[in-house]
């Protein structure tokens, strides 16, 4: 049985709608810091962020002593914006 606890909450629904009750995954050995950088950049593909959440993300990042990580791809996000204008 899939599970929406973590990821793929979408596909679940999905799947949920079209009446399955089992799928196929694919586990990467992600980091938590790249699978947390990850999602972000995932939500802001789809349009769908939201500052408070954004924020409350990014302390944890810190918090967690990643704040080098955070650094490295905010600079990338800000890089990619100015390119794209």
């Amino acid at each position: 049985m899939c599970s929406s606890a973590r990821y793929g909450q979408q596909r679940v629904t999905a799947m949920k709608e079209l009446g399955m009750t089992e799928c196929s995954v694919i586990r990467l050995p992600v980091k938590d810091i790249d699978r947390r950088l990850l999602r972000q950049v995932l939500n802001k593909l789809r349009g769908k962020h939201n500052k408070e959440m954004d924020s409350a993300e990014y302390l944890r990042i810190i918090d967690e002593g990643e704040k080098e990580e955070l650094k490295l791809f905010l600079h990338c996000r800000r890089k990619a914006t100015h390119r794209e204008r």
